[in-house]
């Protein structure tokens, strides 16, 4: 049994990335996989794959990709799959909806001639999880276990080494779906922390006016910073909250609950706009979202301190955009309560 005191969903990542680039095997065993449920893919086996980590394509607002194949067929057209790997983190806000919009975004730009988006997850997780059918397809980590469990005993007898390696990968997904099954209970990341408390103490100095609450122990994958306390409630307004989104590069002004009301909301308060703001649908909520550059909590902060200041600023004129319209907004309600809200 392994030793390992937590597998994380970036370990994971690491087991795929090396299997789709190194084993000729796992390649066929998963391009077989998914064209079972997708059709059409036919791999050109002599051209190999290659298998990227954590890829966020330029001017693409769907946050990280957490593994993208790319690859040729016999006719030398490209497909592009698009994995998204969970254990058990509920997905982000919106996250299936983003890959569904990545694919099209892919095709329309003529990044590849097919691609689809890939959930690769526990059994209880895809049983529990919603909106899946905006994944194109699933693949269990029981199936993963099943094809190293094979692997590992073919070669027992033929190469000892190889298959211990297959049996250790069997065994660190088996450990997975273990944790998935005890429920959440995220790993505190030391260097993610450092840097949440940099940026509070950053905040607490440059932009005291956003009311920046001080961050408990984070876990690596926290990268949404929530300003809880920036905006004053007025009722009977839904609640709007402020967002630092570090890795998907945005400041959001978000209103809970208004995400169907886009069409209407957009067009009432387009002209109070500043150039570099825009309405866009977050889930159920409607944003109003500033484009500003990625943060990656795993640097240092002191090495990207520039970019933190600029998302402050960002959330500063949100919030003031906000104090200043708040009759605007409260008029755009009451419009619309009559028939809808």
């Amino acid at each position: 049994m392994l030793t390992y005191s937590y597998i994380s969903e970036r370990d994971i990542d690491l087991i795929l990335v090396e299997e789709l680039n190194c084993s000729s095997s796992f390649q066929k065993w998963f391009l077989n996989r998914i064209n079972k449920t997708v059709g059409g893919i036919e791999w050109h086996g002599r051209k190999g794959i290659d298998a990227f980590h954590s890829i966020s394509r330029e001017n693409s607002k769907s946050g990280e990709t957490d593994v993208e194949i790319h690859f040729f067929d016999k006719s030398e057209k490209k497909t592009i799959l698009l994995l998204e790997n969970k254990i058990d983190a509920e997905f982000q806000d919106g996250q299936p909806n983003r890959y569904n919009k990545e694919v099209k975004r892919v095709l329309a730009d003529g990044l590849a001639d097919y691609c689809y988006s890939i959930l690769i997850a526990p059994k209880n997780y895809l049983a529990s999880a919603s909106n899946l059918n905006l994944f194109d397809t699933q693949i269990s980590y029981e199936e993963l276990i099943s094809y190293f469990k094979s692997r590992a005993k073919k070669h027992f007898n033929l190469n000892l080494e190889l298959s211990k390696r297959h049996e250790h990968k069997k065994e660190m997904l088996i450990q997975a779906v273990d944790k998935q099954r005890r429920g959440y209970a995220p790993e505190i990341d030391k260097a993610v922390t450092a840097f949440w408390v940099a940026y509070y103490e950053y905040a607490k100095v440059h932009a005291p006016s956003l009311k920046l609450d001080p961050p408990s122990p984070k876990p690596s994958r926290s990268d949404f910073i929530f300003f809880k306390n920036a905006l004053q409630r007025v009722y009977p307004l839904p609640k709007f909250m402020i967002k630092h989104k570090l890795r998907h590069a945005l400041v959001d002004l978000e209103i809970q609950g208004w995400g169907e009301h886009y069409q209407e909301i957009s067009i009432s308060l387009a002209d109070s706009l500043d150039s570099d703001m825009r309405f866009r649908r977050a889930a159920k909520s409607l944003a109003i979202s500033i484009d500003v550059k990625a943060i990656d909590t795993f640097i240092p902060f002191e090495e990207q301190a520039d970019l933190v200041a600029i998302g402050l600023n960002s959330a500063i004129r949100l919030q003031e955009w906000y104090r200043i319209r708040k009759n605007d907004i409260l008029k755009s309600y009451n419009l619309l309560s009559d028939n809808t809200l």
